[in-house]
């Protein structure tokens, strides 16, 4: 399986308003393992590492959520960017700190980690839209933003992502980030288009009540 774990930590500026990850509290030897691993300068080493998480499914979350407070940058990307597939609520908290870490790899992952609702079980329980909004108007590095603009246009209709969008459209010199802007500023309205298209088809509501199903005069006393 090719995945995609070469972590480089040197991106772009660090944030100003950076989030310094806090050490797991509870972590194995089986862990440190993974994370040594992952952390490793070997590509096969990192891989292998990688996709053994990857198979553990559900039973290796803990170990994400611990390995996505690690000192070490390459270990907290990985473990970040394997929430796309496996995370589910117990993640949120982590990916909400990842989305302000120091480095810019780790955000990126989050944001792809946060967009991407549909590689998950069950969608995370977060203002998704809210979070990359706010990567796109304020984070330092271009390949974050532009991550975070290509999620927007996936997103179901959100007045924010357009308004967002919008302004991106009108002030960013990134072609990189406009090409993105724009094409996801189109899916946005028409995702929008065509939710009002289904809400206009939909059969008017009887104003008497009678489509609605009620127990027949005086069932309740009988």
């Amino acid at each position: 399986m090719t995945v995609d774990c070469d972590f480089p930590v040197a991106d772009a500026p660090k944030l100003l308003s950076c989030v310094v990850p806090e050490e797991p509290d509870v972590m194995t030897p089986r862990d440190e393992q993974y994370y040594l691993a992952l952390d490793s300068e070997i590509w096969a080493i990192r891989e292998k590492a990688f996709a053994d998480l990857f198979n553990d499914g559900e039973r290796a979350v803990a170990t994400l959520v611990a390995g996505a407070a690690h000192h070490r940058p390459k270990v907290r990307a990985a473990c970040v960017a394997l929430m796309d597939h496996l995370a589910d609520e117990r993640c949120c908290t982590s990916l909400e700190r990842a989305l302000r870490d120091t480095s810019p790899l780790v955000r990126r992952h989050a944001v792809h980690a946060i967009g991407c609702q549909r590689c998950k079980v069950r969608p995370l329980p977060v203002d998704v839209v809210g979070a990359l909004v706010e990567r796109v108007l304020n984070d330092s590095s271009p390949r974050v933003r532009r991550v975070a603009v290509h999620q927007l246009g996936l997103q179901p209709p959100d007045a924010r992502a357009i308004e967002a969008l919008t302004q991106v459209i009108a002030t960013s010199n990134d072609a990189g980030l406009l090409s993105r802007a724009r094409h996801a500023l189109a899916l946005q309205r028409s995702h929008a288009e065509g939710a009002i298209a289904l809400l206009s088809a939909a059969p008017a509501a009887r104003p008497d009540g009678a489509g609605c199903r009620e127990s027949p005069p005086g069932a309740s006393e009988r």
